[in-house]
Parts: structure tokens; sequence; C-alpha cells
């Protein structure tokens, strides 16, 4: 977040700067490739770090162990 911050306070000052200057297209643009490339890394790194839970055996190991302790309970 402290990446994305950065880009959006540096491209507010030079906006409020250069508002009608001939580099105002050339730094949308660049801002536009920062937060694509923020947003790409973003996703990749979650993706990298995302853990898969499979339901369908988690239920079923749920459900073998409520009935081991119905069998300890009788």
């Amino acid at each position: 977040m402290a990446l994305l911050a950065a880009m959006v306070i540096w491209f507010v000052d030079h906006v409020q700067a250069n508002a009608k200057g001939p580099t105002f297209f050339e730094v949308l643009a660049l801002f536009g490739v920062g937060l694509l490339a923020w947003v790409v890394g973003g996703i990749w790194w979650m993706l990298a770090r995302a853990e898969v839970v499979d339901m369908a055996e988690l239920t079923r190991d749920r459900q073998r162990q409520a009935r081991k302790r119905q069998r300890k309970e009788l």
C-alpha cells in the first residue's frame, strides 16, 4: 500500500503543478503503467502465497472426527 500511496501523491503533486503542461499525458501514462504493474505484482504475490482448501476433504475429516467422538461417548 505504501507504493500505491507514493505513486498517488507523486501524481497529484505533478498534476497540480503541471495540469496544462506538455508532460501531462506522459505522466498520466507513466502513472497508469505503474498502477498496472502494482496490480499485476499484487495478484502474482497473492497467487504465489494462496492456499487451496479442499472443502470436501475438510468436511469428510470433520465428520470422521465427530463419529469418533460419538463412539467414545457411548
